[in-house]
């Protein structure tokens, strides 16, 4: 997902925490599966480096595309 990869990039430059976003931003583009599927699932926390909070935003973003 672009959009937290995006989001890594600002927080890298800014000094801010940015490792766990940007790990599972590419650990999502590398999925076998659309993301919407897995979404549906309930799986987002197996993909590595999606923590509770990473869910609930990816949901979101998720929400406002479809």
């Amino acid at each position: 997902m672009q959009d937290l990869l995006d989001e890594a990039y600002l927080y890298q430059v800014t000094g801010k925490a940015w490792t766990n976003t940007f790990w599972a931003g590419q650990n999502i583009n590398n999925l076998s599966e659309s993301l919407e599927d897995v979404a549906v699932q309930g799986d987002l926390q197996r993909i590595r480096n999606v923590s509770p909070s990473l869910e609930e935003r990816i949901v979101i973003m998720l929400q406002q595309i479809t």
